[in-house]
């Protein structure tokens, strides 16, 4: 409210009246009615702007009732709880002197931001000049023009991909936009091991305008070998939003030394599976030159193609194939046979052994009881004696045969007498050994077939060169013979007679019987 004050003193003193809007002041004027003088005082109402569009200017009007006669200045309080007026405006504006109104303006902010429509409010906190106070309080508004934003999309993530145990493990938590408003996100931490535990729900807030936020885990140092350890970090709920990547993870390195680990026994290897088996046995004994065959068995039937290989001893040339060899097993065989062709060699010798072995390989067993087998190659020629040469006998001289006399051409010759038989016979019965005279025997019986076959055959006289089989050679000297009749034969001495065991050849020669007696 504006006050006047009157000049004119009443008994020496002013006076100031108030009321209806105007204020009244007078002075006792004795005797002189006619100089009393009345003043009409203004009043100053707020009155409240226009809404407008953020960014825009308010504009407010401080409004005198009446033209003022002089400046009046007009103080005022702004209020504004949002934030929406620019800073540093004025809070008093000026009526000069024949004006009735001033405008009292307010610059807003355009903040980019979604926040709908907000107020500010003046009010009159003084008038200096001669005005009084009416509407002491004006009102404005500012609509918000920006766009509602997509919904706000939280995520987290791990500021790197590990930490060293003891130092502070960093995840960051974004958003898809700036938040219009103060924005709280719930997260739970999960982490360590049984000696070093991380485990907590917490909130934090994104402030008006902000997109990011941190989580900051302080690791433990527990001077334990324990190796890599994760934290996991995870969003659980969000306030004015919804939730992207909700959980971020990161390595705790352990720093301690490493002790080595116990040895550790490898594990038993596994057992190969079963394999099969193998005898052999030989089929028997074989003469020179026929085949000896030689099976191999297995204790089971074989699911594949086989070969089993086997080693073949034989005396030199006793075989015609060479020396090793193998059997093949077919599929689902469960024996094979081996064959072998002795070679017949038209020579004296004793029977040979043929022997052929199993030759171990892998995934075969041999049997122990028929790792080998023999066989046994008879010889089929027939035996050849070879009689030792007998040592020389001495010489041994016949006594001379007396000369034949002469008689007639036709007269038979007389044989020896019994005197020189005799003599003779002694003699050689000297020579000979008593071994030799059962052979004598039997060779003085075939002469004497052989005599009496020729005899009747041949009439006439023969010569006689003839060879008796005896251990040894014998050189008989004699100068008489052996006459025989017409018809028989001259056994002549003197020649040398060789004697082979086995064998009694007689070669014979023909002489007439006119020819000459020294023939």
């Amino acid at each position: 409210m504006a006050t006047a004050l009157c000049r004119y003193p009443l008994f020496g003193v002013p006076l100031i009246l108030l009321g209806g809007g105007s204020v009244y002041a007078w002075q006792d004027a004795p005797g002189d009615p006619s100089r009393a003088a009345t003043v009409v005082v203004p009043t100053v109402d707020l009155q409240s702007a226009a809404p407008v569009v953020e960014g825009a200017t308010l504009v407010f009007r401080a409004k005198s009732s009446t033209v003022l006669r002089t400046n009046v200045r007009i103080f005022y309080t702004v209020e504004d709880p949002s934030g929406v007026l620019r800073a540093g405006f004025s809070n008093d504006v000026l009526i000069p002197a024949g004006e009735a109104e001033a405008d009292i303006r307010l610059a807003t902010i355009d903040d980019q931001i979604v926040n709908g429509t907000r107020g500010v409010t003046i009010r009159l906190s003084e008038i200096s000049g001669r005005a009084r106070g009416g509407n002491a309080q004006a009102n404005g508004s500012v609509r918000d023009n920006d766009r509602p934003p997509e919904p706000l999309i939280a995520s987290i993530s791990a500021r790197s991909p590990s930490v060293i145990e003891g130092q502070t493990a960093t995840f960051l938590v974004n958003l898809s936009a700036p938040a219009p408003q103060p924005v709280s996100i719930a997260y739970r931490i999960d982490g360590g091991d049984a000696q070093s535990q991380l485990s907590r729900n917490d909130r934090l807030t994104i402030s008006q305008g902000q997109r990011s936020a941190r989580i900051a885990v302080r690791t433990a140092d527990d001077s334990i070998v324990n190796g890599s350890r994760p934290i996991v970090a995870t969003l659980t709920d969000i306030d004015g939003g919804r939730l992207g990547r909700t959980s971020a993870r990161m390595a705790v390195t352990d720093n301690d030394k490493t002790v080595p680990p116990p040895p550790v026994d490898p594990p038993a290897p596994t057992p190969p599976p079963p394999a099969p088996t193998y005898a052999i046995r030989s089929n028997g004994d074989v003469a020179e030159g026929g085949t000896l065959h030689f099976t191999v068995s297995s204790d089971r039937a074989l699911r594949t193609t086989r070969r089993v290989f086997v080693a073949v001893s034989a005396p030199d040339g006793a075989l015609i194939e060479p020396i090793g060899s193998f059997v093949t097993f077919r599929p689902g065989a469960t024996s094979a046979q081996l064959s072998l062709t002795s070679s017949d060699d038209a020579i004296k010798s004793d029977a040979r052994t043929v022997s052929v072995s199993l030759r171990p390989a892998d995934a075969m067993f041999i049997d122990r009881r028929f790792p080998r087998a023999t066989a046994m190659i008879s010889d089929n020629d027939p035996e050849t004696v070879i009689e030792p040469e007998p040592p020389e006998q001495p010489p041994v001289t016949d006594p001379p045969i007396p000369p034949k006399t002469d008689g007639p051409a036709d007269a038979p010759i007389e044989p020896p007498g019994p005197a020189d038989a005799n003599g003779l016979l002694d003699r050689v019965t000297a020579i000979l050994p008593d071994a030799l005279w059962p052979v004598l025997a039997l060779l003085g019986g075939l002469i004497a077939a052989w005599f009496t076959t020729t005899r009747a055959i041949l009439p006439r006289f023969y010569k006689v060169d003839w060879e008796i089989g005896l251990p040894h050679a014998v050189n008989a000297e004699s100068s008489g013979g052996l006459a025989m009749p017409d018809g028989g034969f001259i056994m002549k001495l003197g020649d040398p007679v060789s004697v082979d065991i086995g064998t009694c050849a007689i070669l014979a020669t023909e002489e007439r019987d006119d020819a000459d007696d020294s023939s």
